[in-house]
């Protein structure tokens, strides 16, 4: 085991530990306060994530971070947020087996969907969304991963050091988290989400149709039935 998946591991469970992890369940905005639905402004970074200014170029768009081929069959839409324990479960142990299964060999197209909940997840998304945009999708989704892996923490320092593992440019990403750069994009996949009555993460559609967990043990044995159905 390479010391960098010996560490997330260790992070993963240390926010298992304290979240109390349940199989399929999911984290809520709760009763749609600040910290759980609005996004932050440039002041409202605290003195852990750095105070931007908030005065860089509005940045571009970005494109929704996929895997699999555009015109597959099947399309699967993941609304996450990176702080959520439930997400962070289903990336480490679901999503490696679903992309094995089905995402490697062509038979679906998966997409990423940022819904932060709380303050700090908005930061997480934003720094996966600059090495989206500075490096490209080959390193978003790496990035990604460590970022549910390390659940339990948000910080310049780890940002900046998951950006130079990825071959990012930390002090690039860093200003982009303390400036909110990219905090338009992830404003607008979390208010498509929420136009598709997402109200807790994770939440899955597949094609179109939002995956419903009763009965199944855990998130991966949710989506993968509800996929193997739609490719029926």
């Amino acid at each position: 085991m390479s010391t960098q998946d010996s560490r997330s591991r260790r992070a993963f469970l240390a926010s298992a530990a304290v979240g109390g992890l349940i199989a399929v369940a999911g984290c809520s905005g709760g009763d749609g306060t600040a910290t759980g639905t609005s996004s932050p402004t440039a002041t409202d970074v605290g003195p852990e994530v750095g105070t931007g200014t908030g005065t860089g170029s509005p940045p571009v768009s970005l494109p929704t971070p996929t895997l699999g081929p555009d015109d597959a069959d099947v399309t699967v839409a993941a609304y996450e947020s990176y702080l959520c324990g439930h997400c962070a479960q289903f990336n480490l142990n679901g999503f490696p087996k679903l992309r094995s299964e089905y995402v490697d060999p062509g038979r679906i197209r998966y997409e990423h969907h940022d819904f932060p909940l709380g303050d700090p997840a908005w930061y997480s998304a934003i720094a996966a969304r600059s090495v989206q945009a500075t490096v490209g999708e080959d390193a978003f989704w790496p990035y990604s991963k460590q970022l549910f892996a390390n659940a339990s923490e948000t910080s310049l320092e780890l940002y900046r050091t998951l950006a130079t593992e990825v071959g990012a440019d930390p002090d690039v990403v860093e200003q982009h988290v303390r400036d909110l750069k990219w905090l338009p994009v992830v404003e607008a996949d979390r208010k498509g989400g929420a136009q598709r009555g997402v109200d807790a993460t994770p939440t899955f559609f597949v094609n179109g149709e939002s995956v419903d967990p009763s009965g199944h043990s855990s998130w991966y044995e949710a989506v993968s039935t509800a996929i193997d159905a739609a490719l029926e």
